[in-house]
């Protein structure tokens, strides 16, 4: 999942600081009136043009929005994958989840709508996210997910046990047997940049 954050005012503080009025300031920084508008009511207030005071700040993974907002509050660190600075999830912020949007909202979340095409540039790789029988213990089955091409690119992937593959499991441990020979393909997800 993706955390997208309006940087407006950690990347403009000063200059917004030097203007005298709030009305002033949100002509200079349109940025602003988004930030004021959706930072204390969430979605309540939101438009899909405003996804353009927006950026991708952060990969975290989970696929569970519940736990994003914890990662991304007290960590752990290595659930994150940080491409720009960001502050903590808070209000206002969005999370997306393949071309799924939803706002942190004071109280939950809430799925919004986008403008249409903003930002949304295919790669041409998808993520595939396969059912793995794997055994230890007591325990059975899993998801494994891989970013590839095809998906043939991403059964040799997963197959080859590279270590940046993610498993899945509820379990965490090292100790698993995992069979990718029967894994059945669950889902295939565009990824857009």
């Amino acid at each position: 999942m993706k955390l997208l954050q309006n940087g407006v005012l950690r990347k403009c503080i000063h200059e917004i600081n030097r203007i005298k009025s709030t009305e002033e300031a949100e002509k200079q920084y349109p940025a602003l009136a988004v930030h004021r508008a959706v930072s204390f009511s969430g979605a309540k207030n939101w438009k899909p043009e405003y996804i353009q005071f927006y950026e991708v700040v952060a990969e975290v993974r989970t696929a569970d929005l519940e736990q994003l907002f914890e990662i991304c509050n007290v960590g752990p660190e290595n659930k994150i994958e940080r491409l720009a600075r960001m502050h903590s999830a808070s209000v206002g912020d969005i999370v997306q989840d393949g071309r799924i949007f939803h706002m942190i909202d004071p109280h939950g979340f809430t799925k919004i709508e986008i403008a249409e095409g903003f930002g949304m540039k295919p790669t041409g790789r998808k993520l595939y996210s396969f059912d793995v029988d794997y055994s230890y213990t007591q325990y059975s089955g899993g998801t494994c997910t891989v970013e590839a091409s095809s998906e043939d690119e991403a059964r040799d992937y997963m197959s080859a046990d590279y270590p940046d593959v993610e498993h899945r499991t509820d379990h965490a441990t090292d100790n698993f047997e995992y069979d990718y020979g029967n894994a059945r393909l669950l889902d295939a997800v565009e990824v857009f940049v």
